[in-house]
């Protein structure tokens, strides 16, 4: 949850995990299970590092204030027109912000794109190049090449999750590391049948078929800008509609300063459509139903994010990675901040393909200095073999206590399965049956 007020309490019963952001809970927070983290949060329970079913009770991690935020950017309707809102940039903030001010764009500085459009790919660029905001209409849209931003404090919305397919081997949005201030949200990005080296690219090189972007869109340059940019509800999955043939790199790559991730979530697909009650493509799914499971390796992803050497200053909030078929998530850039990540590794792999290569969750690169992550869950579900990983998490040792209340899961699996450690050598194993294991520090 975020920017919500609740009058009365929360109760999150049975579930696994909670994020709750620049929220007002008035008769507080009651329970939950493995990882309850709060930022900028009143109401909610004192940070306390637990198992489940300690008699401290659960788990949670409260930080006082959200160190840097934005709402998401919405559409209203005031005086018989619509009206784009870009909330105001809010710092070491607390509770709800939609009292507070956010410009109010007329929408003759707005373009809407269309599915039913012949070209969108060319339709948006056109737009953004003119300096315009973009919203996108709900839709599946097959594009060539990506969506480049233009101007600094450039609007990309997509509604009803937009959906962008990579018919290319490119990404789908690119945000170009010169700009800052830009605020995207509101997208599903679905990998396509060539591989691309990102769905998401924030600096770095734009990747694009010959002839599809100007010489002045095809740079790449680093912004030094203390305006962020912000990604917002941003969803990735290779694969899902389809049990094989789609493949990426890595999902989202950052390799630009003083950018905000506000919900996101990479999947690697664990399932997809069956076809007439079957798999599809090589003949590896595992058909119930009208589903079937994914299997030997399948819709192929390295990484679901790689924050760049290059790519300081990075916040998440509320992250999540699954079933990638290398490190789950790898932060090189200095002072990052996580608060709150979800990642479970993937069912389909093998010990010599995957658990004796050393991939982990979450890896912070050896030469980083400073890094902060909150409440840090790393599941397994090594469905088809036994797979034994060395650790959840990986990082430098001197941060290895900058993982606040980091914890690892065995859900189910094959027989011998589990997580050795929470984090490098510390930290509890699970293995073989339901079990949690906290690193408390």
């Amino acid at each position: 949850m975020a920017d919500v007020s609740i009058t009365g309490k929360v109760i999150p019963g049975s579930q696994q995990q909670f994020f709750v952001r620049n929220s007002a809970i008035d008769q507080g927070w009651h329970g939950g299970v493995w990882n309850n983290v709060f930022v900028g949060t009143l109401g909610t329970p004192a940070s306390r590092c637990s198992t489940p079913k300690s008699r401290k009770g659960p788990p949670s991690v409260r930080i006082e204030t959200t160190p840097l935020a934005a709402e998401k950017p919405f559409i209203t309707f005031e005086g018989g027109r619509y009206k784009l809102k870009v909330p105001a940039l809010q710092r070491d903030s607390k509770g709800p912000s939609w009292t507070k001010p956010a410009e109010s764009v007329d929408f003759d500085r707005v373009f809407v794109a269309a599915a039913t459009s012949d070209d969108p790919q060319h339709e948006i660029n056109t737009a953004l190049r003119a300096g315009l905001h973009v919203v996108v209409a709900p839709g599946i849209y097959k594009l060539a090449g990506p969506l480049v931003l233009q101007h600094d404090g450039q609007v990309l919305l997509g509604l009803g999750f937009a959906t962008l397919i990579s018919v290319n081997a490119t990404a789908m949005i690119n945000i170009p590391g010169h700009l800052s201030g830009c605020r995207v949200g509101g997208f599903l990005l679905q990998a396509g049948p060539q591989r691309a080296p990102s769905l998401l690219q924030v600096g770095g090189e734009i990747t694009a078929p010959s002839g599809n972007l100007s010489r002045s869109e095809a740079v790449s340059s680093s912004s030094s800008s203390s305006e962020p940019t912000l990604l917002y509800d941003v969803f990735a999955r290779v694969g899902g509609p389809e049990c094989s043939g789609m493949s990426v790199d890595v999902m989202v790559r950052i390799d630009s300063p003083n950018v905000v991730l506000d919900n996101v979530w990479l999947w690697r697909a664990d399932h997809c459509r069956a076809e007439g009650g079957s798999g599809a493509g090589t003949g590896k799914a595992e058909a119930f139903g009208s589903e079937a499971w994914v299997k030997g390796g399948d819709n192929p992803v390295q990484t679901g994010v790689v924050v760049g050497g290059s790519a300081h200053d990075v916040i998440a909030y509320g992250m999540a990675v699954e079933h990638t078929l290398g490190d789950m998530l790898v932060w090189n850039g200095e002072r990052g901040r996580l608060y709150f990540y979800q990642a479970e590794f993937p069912y389909d792999v093998t010990q010599d393909g995957y658990g004796r290569k050393g991939y982990v969750g979450y890896r912070v690169g050896a030469h980083v200095k400073e890094h902060k992550a909150y409440g840090v869950g790393v599941y397994c579900f090594f469905r088809d073999y036994g797979v034994s990983v060395h650790t959840g998490i990986a990082a430098p040792a001197s941060l290895v206590k900058s993982f606040v209340s980091p914890f690892i899961v065995f859900l189910t699996g094959h027989p011998g399965s589990g997580i050795g450690h929470v984090i490098n050598e510390w930290g509890g194993s699970t293995y073989g049956k339901h079990s949690v294991a906290k690193f408390c520090g």
